[in-house]
């Protein structure tokens, strides 16, 4: 959608994918304090951090057959502490046309039919009365990510994975040490779930990383009958303060 406004229309979207889903925001809109874009940044922001990354996309080039950008990757934490100190209020919504535009209450529900007087109706967007002040913050934005290094965006990939196997590994050993008592069926092993998220997503090489990452001695990735998933049993004579190990470790 955002590819295909014209020319003329900020094109920067901010990109928020999370265990179970996705959102991609304008980031212009981002920045109105009481649109729902800003509303959903900061309901995540304000929330747990597991598993979500967060990117700026710039799109720069569409020919009708693919779209070209710019990724800049966010600390998503940190964005949406920015958001919240510079947003401004959101006042009131500019409806485009063909030959002009109309402004009216963000209350309102906005029309898509076209104008007696501005013909055709063409897009609406959400406006503060500081606009300046607006504009000045995305340009201030955009200025901060001309500043980025470049990266590589295959070993990025592959930092995504790394990454996502050792935040597992950290949930999973958290887990286990906060267990009081043995809760495997039998009451003879802690027993935890691997993140149904993380096994959708997971090779069979990643599980293998995962699981020399576990800080035990005695333990085992096992199935339970007539259950779905996949769980780690930990001895229950285990120490289980022991922290995740960084690297693999080898099969006796």
């Amino acid at each position: 959608m955002a590819a295909s406004e014209p020319e003329d229309r900020d094109k920067t979207l901010l990109w928020l994918s999370r265990p179970y889903g996705t959102h991609c925001l304008k980031e212009y809109e981002v920045f109105l304090k009481g649109s729902a874009a800003y509303d959903v940044w900061q309901f995540f922001g304000n929330r747990d951090h597991y598993g979500i990354l967060a990117y700026a996309a710039e799109i720069t080039h569409n020919d009708g057959k693919k779209i070209l950008g710019n990724l800049y990757e966010l600390d998503f934490g940190q964005h949406s502490k920015h958001v919240e100190e510079k947003a401004l209020p959101m006042d009131y919504v500019r409806v485009v046309y063909e030959h002009g535009s109309r402004k009216q209450p963000v209350i309102k529900t906005v029309s898509r039919e076209d104008d007696l007087l501005f013909g055709k109706y063409l897009y609406s967007e959400y406006m503060t009365n500081e606009s300046d002040a607006h504009r000045y913050i995305l340009c201030e934005e955009k200025q901060n990510r001309d500043r980025f290094k470049q990266g590589d965006f295959q070993k990025h990939i592959e930092s995504l994975r790394a990454g996502r196997i050792r935040t597992e590994a950290r949930r999973i050993a958290d887990k286990i040490r906060t267990l009081e008592k043995p809760n495997s069926p039998d009451r003879e092993y802690f027993m935890a779930e691997i993140s149904k998220v993380f096994t959708a997503l997971a090779s069979s090489e990643d599980l293998e990383c995962l699981y020399h990452m576990m800080p035990y001695k005695e333990y085992s990735f096992s199935e339970i009958k007539g259950q779905y998933g996949i769980y780690v049993f930990v001895s229950k004579e285990e120490n289980r303060n022991r922290k995740i190990q960084n690297r693999k470790k080898e099969r006796k």
